[in-house]
């Protein structure tokens, strides 16, 4: 069923000061999930020697459906921060906000294309301390009517890779496929590069 959705452009810069959840110490591979619509997530690649201040400056986009841009407060931006380590990609924290909460009034004609807003938000560790800073920019895209993607199934953090282990192109929804082939245990339920939960 084809719907009309608008891109989210996000540029995820770098993140200070997060908790290490290492239980056994070592330093994090830090990665952002990002999502409006919690069936299209888009994910960073993870930074492995970021530790708890890593810098990506990676490029992602997600879709919102055009209609819920008339209600801003109901169309709540999620980013988590998740380590990238082991089978558990561990959650390090998370920001979420409704886009009318964003300054500009970038939603006064949401037809068009909007600057892009800058903003350095406090991460919400899982026991609702805040614990470190995420940085990043985000704009309102380009306008598109398509199908919503088929099922996949892949964990969180889990991407497809090419016979070398590395694909330095974007999936749908702005998914990177780049994560390293020994670094990920990687089981793809399908060949769609697609996320959806």
């Amino acid at each position: 069923m084809s719907a009309v959705y608008r891109e989210i452009e996000f540029n995820i810069f770098s993140a200070q000061d997060l908790r290490n959840v290492r239980i056994l110490g070592g330093k994090m591979s830090p990665y952002v999930v990002a999502w409006i619509h919690p069936d299209l997530k888009a994910y960073s690649p993870a930074d492995v020697k970021g530790g708890p201040n890593p810098k990506w400056n990676a490029d992602i986009v997600v879709f919102c459906d055009e209609a819920l841009l008339d209600r801003p407060h109901d169309a709540v931006v999620n980013l988590e921060l998740h380590d990238a380590g082991g089978s558990s990609n561990r959650l390090i924290g998370s920001v979420s906000f409704p886009l009318s909460d964003l300054p500009g009034n970038i939603f006064m004609n949401h037809k068009e294309h909007s600057d892009p807003v800058f903003l350095n938000l406090p991460v919400r560790r899982p026991s609702g301390r805040e614990q470190g800073v995420l940085n990043f920019s985000m704009r309102l895209g380009g306008v598109s009517q398509k199908s919503l993607p088929p099922e996949a199934r892949y964990e969180v953090g889990q991407q497809p890779l090419n016979n070398e282990g590395m694909d330095n192109g974007l999936g749908c929804c702005g998914i990177p496929t780049h994560f390293y082939k020994e670094q990920y245990d990687v089981h793809l339920q399908d060949g769609r590069n697609v996320i959806a939960h």
